[in-house]
């Protein structure tokens, strides 16, 4: 029979295994993880040539005009 301190302890052991499984496998592949990706790359890199030309900005929406004025009759 098991008593509750024998399924504490193997709670306790199954845990720090897990742990130590996970921090093996991280330093293991940690290039793949942390590496950044491609795209990532490619976009740094586009951002950099615009900020060397001084691309214009171009406004999505136009400035906003006078505002309209809306009377109610009762």
């Amino acid at each position: 029979m098991m008593t509750n301190f024998d399924i504490v302890l193997l709670n306790i052991l199954s845990y720090l295994l897990g742990i130590g499984t996970g921090l093996t496998i991280c330093c293991k592949y940690k290039e793949k993880f942390m590496s950044r990706s491609k795209s990532n790359d490619q976009l740094n890199n586009i951002r950099q040539l615009n900020h060397h030309y001084d691309t214009p900005v171009i406004e999505a929406m136009p400035p906003p005009s006078a505002p309209t004025e809306i009377t109610l009759k009762m």
